[in-house]
């Protein structure tokens, strides 16, 4: 390691800059990519303000292929996030799983099928660095920042 490589962190705070900072993230153009799961989080449970309900909700880090991608939006790596809603139900000890049943859980089971995975024995964990698949990438303002977009996975599907 080279003395340039060291980080100290009271030079680094008197370190003199030129020039302004971005104050806008350039998104994720909207269209049709080929990516792979970057990550799986962990599944949380939230509770609706207006309605009182429990749900549990995933996200879903996608990580774009295309290198012209990554170039358009300033070198950061072209990631992409998809939540999804999870039905659950309880287990035999009262413990929640996945909810299995016909019409449950049809946004997990279009990722699952999007990355050859929607067949036998599954755990979410699985996911992690699945794929090639093709996902559809949208834009929802970002109400609390005028002017910025989320980019978001708003559908998958198989890798044709």
């Amino acid at each position: 390691m080279s003395d340039a490589d060291v980080f100290d962190p009271e030079t680094f705070l008197d370190n003199t800059t030129e020039g302004a900072n971005d104050t806008t993230y350039t998104p994720v153009p909207e269209g049709e990519y080929q990516a792979v799961i970057d990550t799986v989080g962990k599944p949380r449970r939230e509770t609706s303000q207006k309605t009182g309900n429990v749900f549990t909700v995933m996200d879903i880090t996608w990580m774009i292929l295309d290198p012209q991608v990554k170039e358009i939006i300033g070198g950061r790596d072209p990631k992409v996030r998809q939540s999804i809603f999870l039905e659950t139900t309880p287990d035999a000890s009262g413990k929640a799983i996945l909810d299995m049943g016909k019409g449950k859980n049809i946004p997990l089971g279009r990722i699952r099928a999007a990355v050859n995975m929607n067949h036998g024995s599954f755990r979410l964990s699985m996911l992690n660095g699945a794929g090639p698949a093709i996902v559809v990438v949208s834009h929802r303002p970002n109400p609390k920042q005028p002017g910025d977009v989320f980019s978001e996975v708003s559908a998958v599907r198989a890798n044709s």
